[in-house]
């Protein structure tokens, strides 16, 4: 038989009742009373989404000391602009849940950088290769502390097993060849 669904995904109650027309009992013509209800459950899928995070950053200044400074006298800034909470790419576009996405698709689901430009032009936004490349290296930088203590804790081990995979790039005109070395 079929698998029961798992009980931590959300779930959507979607009822169905019959018109008040439909409620009169065909033979004397009284209202029915419910008696019960069939319950099915259905697995369905919601496209992944893409949204703007307006970030608004409120600038303040006084009033009676901007009146008569002069900004380039003025040693004491009179002006002030709440900060931007650090950002994984400083003035990049992808917030962090793009990036993270971006990044899960790339080397966890295999999905390559072209299909994922493709995926994001059919949602209306569109992205270079090029820059979502750009992207992973960026978010390879952020990660090499991580990486640099996983292969430390790797290095500390009594046996380092090695995996040299091949990989093609299916941009280019030529094939070229590159190496990932996977350490268990």
């Amino acid at each position: 038989g079929r698998r029961p669904l798992p009980q931590h995904l959300p779930r959507e109650r979607v009822e169905y009742d019959l018109a008040e027309a439909e409620k009169a009992c065909p033979c004397c013509g009284r209202t029915r009373v419910r008696i019960g209800a069939e319950t099915c459950e259905q697995l369905d899928y919601r496209p992944a989404s893409l949204f703007v995070v307006e970030r608004v950053r409120h600038t303040y200044a006084c009033p009676a000391c901007s009146r008569d400074a002069d900004p380039a006298d003025d040693p004491v800034p009179t002006i002030a602009t709440a900060p931007l909470p650090t950002q994984p790419i400083e003035s990049g576009l992808p917030g962090p849940g793009l990036l993270a996405h971006v990044v899960v698709s790339k080397f966890a689901d295999h999905l390559p950088l072209y299909r994922q430009a493709g995926i994001l032009a059919r949602h209306g936004v569109e992205i270079a290769r090029s820059t979502l490349g750009g992207w992973i290296a960026a978010a390879a930088d952020l990660l090499t502390p991580l990486v640099e203590r996983m292969a430390g804790l790797v290095r500390q081990s009594r046996v380092i097993q090695t995996d040299d995979t091949p990989v093609l790039d299916p941009g280019s005109r030529r094939t070229r060849t590159g190496h990932l070395w996977v350490y268990l």
